[in-house]
């Protein structure tokens, strides 16, 4: 069924992309979408303060010779929700913008961690042009947020005017149906990032290389004086 829309939803696109952060969901949408259009371009976005967290990615797109794009942030910000504080950023994706927050880790005590403003706050950004007008995303219903939760997604394909369109095809897909097709397929796996316990693929509990998570400071953008 993935790949029946994946097949349909090109057959009006010109310009078609996939969102890429070479996690697993990601492997396995870029897999599936690379099956009907190998030459399928990757967008991926990483912070420019942490090379170390992306040489998994660097190997794959060199492995499977893969045209990566790489966009600054239009905008950048730090929201609270509850007690979740995030650092997050903003993209172009057409005439609107697409906010992706960081995990945010609560450095330890004498850690090495990136500084909120001058790391991340004070970081260039950059509005720039959207050329793709169709986008696959490997975001599933069953994929929760730290500070919104469940986050289960209404419909496969969705468009909006002056933007590019957004396609799901792993939208009903469980996270042991995606470690199966990795299996299968024999797909790269980020080995310093997942690890398989008793049977099972897990998050390793160190995410001091998950691409994802970061450990920022934010103690005086959240001190009562500063």
């Amino acid at each position: 069924n993935s790949r029946t829309l994946i097949k349909h939803q090109l057959e009006t696109s010109k310009f078609p992309v996939v969102f890429c952060s070479f996690g697993k969901d990601s492997m396995v949408l870029l897999h599936l979408v690379r099956s009907v259009f190998p030459e399928v371009p990757v967008v991926f976005y990483k912070e420019p303060t942490s090379a170390g967290k992306y040489r998994f990615a660097q190997q794959v797109a060199e492995e499977w010779d893969l045209i990566v794009h790489t966009f600054a942030p239009a905008n950048v910000g730090l929201q609270q929700i509850g007690e979740v504080v995030e650092f997050y950023n903003s993209y172009q994706i057409g005439k609107d913008l697409m906010n992706l927050a960081l995990n945010r880790i609560e450095p330890k005590p004498g850690e090495k961690c990136l500084c909120g403003i001058l790391d991340f706050l004070m970081k260039p950004v950059a509005v720039s042009t959207f050329p793709f007008d169709l986008a696959f995303h490997g975001h599933k219903s069953c994929d929760t947020d730290p500070a919104y939760g469940n986050l289960k997604l209404k419909q496969e394909v969705f468009e909006s005017k002056g933007n590019a369109k957004f396609v799901f095809p792993l939208k009903d897909w469980t996270d042991e149906e995606i470690w199966d097709y990795t299996e299968k397929y024999n797909l790269p796996i980020h080995t310093e990032r997942y690890e398989k316990v008793e049977g099972k693929w897990q998050n390793k509990a160190d995410k001091t290389f998950n691409p994802d998570c970061f450990p920022l400071c934010a103690k005086c953008l959240l001190s009562k004086e500063s």
